[in-house]
């Protein structure tokens, strides 16, 4: 079974730099690999990953939210927008017992693409 030391090692394997928050928590930001920002966090049965993407505008539009949830069904493989308090967040989920490599590094890829990827497309929908 994964376990935090599991993780630990995919990311040393892929050279992705990481810092360990606390025994449960890793803190990724390794802008060589094009990752901004990424927390992983061990809560057995799963593993959360996940990243904040913006502060909630503060009079959301109608088109804001038909855009987070647009981008949740089309170009989101793994993952899917949410609110987490007055963040706007990324979050996936992985079941920990049978995490492998590749699905950790398929979450990661994902986010981190969305990452790069959405946030001029959701800002330009506060401005609208």
């Amino acid at each position: 079974m994964a376990d935090i030391n599991t993780i630990e090692t995919f990311l040393i394997d892929n050279n992705i730099g990481f810092k360990e928050l606390d025994p449960t928590t890793l803190y990724i930001e390794d802008a060589a690999n094009s990752i901004p920002g990424l927390f992983i966090a061990v809560n057995d049965p799963i593993v959360v990953v996940k990243a904040r993407v913006m502060t909630l505008p503060n009079a959301p539009n109608i088109q804001f939210f038909k855009k987070l949830l647009e981008l949740n069904a089309k170009d989101l493989p793994h993952g899917a927008y949410g609110l987490d308090g007055d963040d706007v967040v990324l979050v996936d989920t992985l079941e920990l017992n049978t995490l492998d490599k590749e699905e950790l590094m398929a979450s990661i890829d994902s986010i981190s693409f969305a990452l790069v990827n959405h946030y001029s497309i959701l800002k330009k929908t506060i401005t609208a």
